[in-house]
Formats: structure tokens, C-alpha cells, sequence
């Protein structure tokens, strides 16, 4: 696997100054729990996960996943004075054979995300599995929150394929998925889509929550 070092400064503040980075680990970024990525002005970033294969079975009882960026926390987004950096996030293919769950997630966070500034897009990689798959631009854990106060946050889930009973039928695919946590946008802009070759899909889901509530 790849090995990026990545810098923490204080109060686990990450600063993003135009990186490039693509790599073969299955997690591309982890990072702490109330950690903090500022885009710096005027620059592009893109962070895009490896691919994965595996032959895994137990259903959902034994869920397996890769990640653009993992959290294992709370995290904030935000940019620097003028609001002009980016990010672009991506997970890499998720390929299992057997019938456990499978997941390519671009953002994950185990606990609240806040976006404040900046332009951040998540795209989920594709996710096969022999039961049910699920590719998400964004998924936080049970109870976390999502807050846009600013910038622009885009999650794009990507295409996702079940291989059960011989056949091959589209799975999940979300660009925000929540669950018993609720989105508040007071600012900025929130999009939640997925790729157009899950359109017309009943388990295709621009923003999911999960038994919460959306505030806009």
C-alpha cells in the first residue's frame, strides 16, 4: 500500500495546499476524531482511494468497507478568507464475490461533519457484492449530524451492483446517507445525486436520512 503523511497542526488542523494524491491503500486518509481540513485559497485537491476484492460471506452480519477519507470523529471542512480552495474526494472500487455487505464510501465520519467553507465534492466508488452493495458520497455514523454553514458540499453515490441468484441488479447508491442524525443547511449549498447509470433505480438516494429531521 501506498503511504501518504499527512500533518496535523494544531487543535488537529490539516491545511490542504493543492495535493495529488491517489493511492492503492483501501483507506486513503484516516484521521483523528475533532480534527479540522482547511482548503487553502485558490487551490485544487483530490484525494482517491484503492480498489479492493474480496470473497467474504455473512451477509450483513460481516459488512465490509474501503474509504476516500475515513474520521474517526467529528470533522470540519471549511477554507481559508476567501472560500476558494476545493476538494475532491473519491473511494475506489469495492469488489466481493460472496454475499456479505459491501461498501465503497468517499467521506465517512463516526460522528458529526461540519462544512463552513470551501468546495468539497464526495463520489463513492462502484460497489459489487453477491447480496447488497453500497457506494455513498457521504455516510456518518448512527447519530451524527451534518451541518452546511458555507461552501459547497456535493456527495455523489456511484454505481453499486448485486450478483445474487445469477443475475446482476443495481443495489444502494447514496450521496448523503444519515441515520438518526439530521442535516441543517444555514448557509452555503448541500447536493446530494448519484450517477446517472443508477437513474430510475428504487435504491438510488440523492440525500437519505434515516430518521432524522432536514432543516434548510
Amino acid at each position: 500500500e501506498d503511504v501518504y503523511v499527512l500533518t496535523l497542526g494544531a487543535e488537529n488542523t490539516l491545511t490542504l495546499n493543492g495535493i495529488d494524491f491517489t493511492t492503492t491503500a483501501t483507506t486513503a486518509v484516516k484521521l483523528p476524531d475533532g480534527a479540522t481540513i482547511v482548503l487553502a485559497d485558490g487551490t485544487k485537491n483530490t484525494i482517491k482511494g484503492g480498489d479492493a476484492t474480496a470473497t467474504q460471506t455473512g451477509t450483513y452480519e460481516n459488512s465490509i468497507y474501503i474509504y476516500g477519507i475515513y474520521a474517526a470523529g467529528a470533522l470540519i471542512i471549511k477554507g481559508e478568507a476567501a472560500g476558494t480552495g476545493a476538494l475532491s474526494v473519491t473511494s475506489g472500487e469495492h469488489t466481493n464475490t460472496g454475499d456479505v455487505w459491501t461498501y465503497s464510501v468517499a467521506l465517512y465520519a463516526n460522528g458529526d461533519l461540519k462544512v463552513k467553507g470551501g468546495s468539497v465534492t464526495t463520489s463513492g466508488g462502484k460497489a459489487t457484492s453477491a447480496d447488497c452493495a453500497f457506494s455513498y458520497g457521504v455516510e456518518l455514523a448512527e447519530g451524527g449530524d451534518l451541518t452546511v454553514t458555507g461552501g459547497t458540499l456535493t456527495g455523489i453515490g456511484g454505481e453499486s451492483v448485486d450478483t445474487g441468484d445469477e443475475k446482476e441488479y443495481k443495489s444502494f447508491s447514496e450521496g448523503i446517507d444519515l441515520y438518526k442524525g439530521n442535516v441543517s443547511v444555514t448557509g452555503g449549498k448541500l447536493v446530494g445525486k448519484c450517477v446517472l447509470i443508477m437513474d430510475g433505480e428504487g435504491l438510488a438516494y440523492g440525500i437519505k436520512i434515516n430518521s432524522g429531521e432536514l432543516t434548510v
